[in-house]
């Protein structure tokens, strides 16, 4: 169990998935997780013991490449649905959609930030998650269901907040709780998207014509389309 708030308070206890599950982790990691009424924020601190040997590796959007960290929220706490943010030591985005057992949709893209930082022992990923982007519930205290995760990428080893099992039920079935979230604003999504429309008319060229004398006539509209809820 975890406890979010206005201050927040470091987390460890990380445990080895891969390669040996249930080992203790060969580099410790801390998660914090702090909240206001627009945005959920959450601190990863991946520690080093050698880190010259972080791997950086520069990739596209959702496209996972070197040293990882993440955090993903059950926010109903219904084991069904998982909001996934993660980022790399390179600052790679890469957000998913998780649904049980373990679907993962890469085409969800969220609005949301995340910047990465080096220290002398560790990086550091820090990350302001609008609570638009989730869906909870209406309750005035909640508890949400949360797993956290690291990826060294020399070592192909991944340790977890809350130990997982690839003999359990499904991903979002192993989750941790997180507590301490009170009073929340109603959920509510609102997207924009901008768009513009056009097409080119041909015809045949009047000289005489000013509205036809280039033979094309080019259309089009702008606008943006909404989404609530």
């Amino acid at each position: 169990m975890m406890s979010a708030g206005k201050t927040g308070e470091w987390a460890g206890n990380y445990a080895q998935w891969i390669p040996n599950e249930g080992g203790l982790p060969s580099q410790p990691t801390e998660l914090k997780i702090l909240y206001d009424d627009k945005n959920i924020y959450v601190a990863i601190r991946a520690f080093d013991s050698l880190p010259q040997e972080i791997i950086r590796r520069a990739g596209r959007r959702d496209e996972f490449a070197g040293d990882m960290v993440g955090v993903c929220f059950d926010s109903y706490h219904d084991h069904r649905t998982g909001f996934e943010f993660d980022v790399s030591a390179a600052g790679q985005k890469i957000d998913l959609l998780i649904t049980n057992p373990m679907n993962a949709d890469n085409n969800w893209n969220a609005v949301w930030h995340v910047k990465t930082a080096k220290e002398d022992s560790a990086w550091t990923a820090e990350f302001r998650i609008p609570l638009s982007q989730l869906r909870y519930s209406k309750d005035s205290v909640q508890v949400w269901g949360l797993h956290s995760w690291r990826w060294i990428e020399r070592l192909q080893q991944e340790s977890d907040w809350e130990p997982q099992s690839s003999t359990g039920p499904g991903m979002l079935y192993l989750f941790g709780e997180l507590h301490g979230i009170n009073g929340l604003p109603k959920s509510k999504r609102f997207e924009i998207m901008p768009y513009t429309l056009g097409k080119v008319n041909t015809f045949q060229k009047e000289q005489n014509n000013p509205f036809a004398n280039k033979g094309r006539r080019w259309l089009g509209k702008a606008g943006l389309d909404a989404k609530i809820g």
